[in-house]
């Protein structure tokens, strides 16, 4: 076995005892709280890893593939994200001292040691839970988003979820009117208006549209 496998094989292991499951490489989820899930991502490498820790939601992943169904495009319900949010596992390590001097994961020149994944997860343990938990709801994890920059590239599909929940229908025009020409769905069929629409219906309110 090779020390990336050997790596990724303790990680699975370490996670798992704390109730993460693996539905691809590289990538750990679990359920956190109500619709909420932690989501952690670390690549595989020899020099270096880049392990990330993000949020998802359920509610927000459903409601979006529903909205994608309703305006005919192509859709799937992606039970493993991709999260709302990421952030650097480095970024929250390094605000700790003890965390700080277990960062072995960078590039250092040689070839990384079987040990980092003990590491990887010790931080994500002492700092990357602490974060999930604190970004299970909605304004956290928008200030998140917007404010800090830590939006995934999958963001801008769950915008409209984020501002009718936080009742700004004005902003969410704005919104709508500066992505018009947004093509949402893989074949390209489902323009960012169609899909806010559908989006409104399920929520209960009319669209901007009619």
């Amino acid at each position: 076995m090779s020390t990336s496998a050997e790596i990724s094989k303790r990680i699975f292991e370490l996670l798992s005892e704390d109730g993460f499951r693996q539905p691809s490489r590289g990538i750990y989820v679990k359920p956190w709280t109500n619709a909420w899930r932690g989501w952690i991502g670390v690549d595989s490498g020899r020099y270096s890893l880049g392990p990330v820790v993000g949020v998802f939601n359920d509610e927000f992943l459903k409601a979006s593939s529903d909205a994608l169904k309703m305006s005919g495009a192509p859709w799937r319900y992606g039970k493993n994200g991709p999260p709302l949010i990421m952030i650097n596992l480095q970024q929250l390590a390094e605000q700790d001292a003890d965390n700080r001097a277990k960062i072995s994961w960078t590039y250092r020149g040689k070839a990384l040691e079987p040990n980092v994944a003990d590491d990887i997860v010790h931080c994500i343990r002492t700092c990357g839970y602490p974060y999930i938990q604190a970004h299970t709801n909605i304004e956290a994890l928008w200030r998140a988003a917007v404010a800090e920059g830590r939006a995934s590239p999958a963001f801008v599909m769950y915008v409209p979820i984020f501002l009718i929940k936080l009742g700004q229908l004005d902003t969410l025009r704005q919104y709508v009117a500066a992505n018009r020409e947004r093509p949402v769905s893989a074949d390209l069929s489902v323009s960012y208006p169609q899909y806010v629409d559908a989006m409104l219906k399920i929520h209960g309110i009319a669209p901007f549209g009619s």
